[in-house]
């Protein structure tokens, strides 16, 4: 038994010096790359990348990402003018170049711009980061700078502005999210290159722009009342009414107009959900936001018999004439 167990420890040792030998060491190939001599760099690990060596795929992908989120575009042509592949590839955490190009410390639009012309893949999910799309990515992050630029760039060559994970952590569309992000300039770019403003995957409020419009009164209300799903069944407080007048909501209200007066500008009513449309509108009717109402009507909302009528009864439950005589004149 001591010989057997002798002879398992000896097994062992030669399998862990094996795999120890199996690893090379790189540290040679590290400085050449670290003092800028790629051209060395690469020649130096080439043939084990060749052969499948993970740890010398993943040093060479290391320096190839790390140039483009430097904005090394010399350095990054040299790579891919070897291996054209790597426009494509990820490192260990699932980043690629267009990742790094966009969402390192700084933004490499030029890096951007020149990655493009190697026609990367642009409709996929970035593992690390809640599987988002690059156009989701963009979207919801209304302080990254020239965000209407880039997402026109990547729409250019191909980038989905409908693409996204509906199982993922985040499943709304770039659409929804710019909008809930307020960024409007994105938003403008997405929805004027065709960005779908309803999604017949989802049944809730939330995956529907109107409703999430709508909804965003609401929130602002519920603020202050949180009991507030009375607003759709009777007549609105003195308290409702002057949260509605209040500087805040007007701010919000604005912000929405410009939203509706670009979703209107480049959408027809059969695009849009009808119950999130019927919500708005029956807002607006509660509410008396007498510009909304005249938007929504331009546009053709009677042309839906029933919802302009629970809308035009929304108005009569409010006594708000003046949305009474746009609803009636149409």
């Amino acid at each position: 038994m001591k010989k057997v167990f002798i002879g398992i420890v000896l097994i062992f040792g030669i399998l862990m010096a094996t795999k120890q030998l199996m690893h090379k060491d790189y540290s040679s190939a590290k400085q050449l790359a670290d003092s800028g001599n790629y051209q060395a760099f690469y020649t130096g690990i080439k043939e084990d990348v060749a052969k499948g060596d993970k740890d010398a795929a993943n040093l060479l992908m290391d320096y190839f990402l790390k140039a483009v989120q430097d904005g090394d575009i010399a350095e990054a042509k040299y790579y891919l003018d070897q291996d054209r592949s790597l426009i494509d590839k990820t490192d260990k955490d699932g980043a690629r170049a267009i990742d790094a190009a966009l969402f390192g410390d700084v933004i490499q639009i030029e890096t951007m711009k020149f990655l493009l012309e190697y026609q990367p893949e642009l409709n996929y999910e970035i593992s690390y980061f809640k599987n988002m799309s690059l156009l989701q990515m963009i979207a919801s992050n209304s302080h990254l700078s020239k965000g209407d630029e880039l997402a026109k760039y990547l729409i250019e060559h191909g980038a989905n502005v409908n693409f996204y994970n509906v199982k993922g952590e985040s499943s709304n569309s770039p659409l929804l999210l710019s909008y809930s992000s307020d960024n409007f300039e994105t938003f403008k770019v997405l929805i004027q290159n065709g960005a779908n403003i309803k999604d017949d995957k989802f049944t809730d409020d939330k995956h529907d722009l109107l409703g999430l419009i709508a909804g965003s009164y609401v929130l602002e209300l519920n603020k202050n009342f949180p009991n507030i799903k009375a607003i759709y069944s009777t007549p609105l407080s003195s308290e409702v009414i002057s949260i509605v007048q209040s500087q805040t909501y007007r701010t919000i209200h604005s912000r929405n107009m410009a939203y509706l007066a670009l979703i209107f500008q480049t959408k027809k009513i059969t695009d849009m959900d009808l119950r999130g449309l019927s919500k708005l509108a029956q807002y607006y009717a509660a509410t008396n936001e007498i510009d909304g109402m005249k938007l929504l009507v331009n546009y053709g909302l009677c042309n839906n018999q029933k919802i302009c009528t629970d809308a035009i009864q929304k108005a009569m439950l409010n006594n708000n004439r003046a949305i009474l005589s746009i609803l009636k004149g149409n």
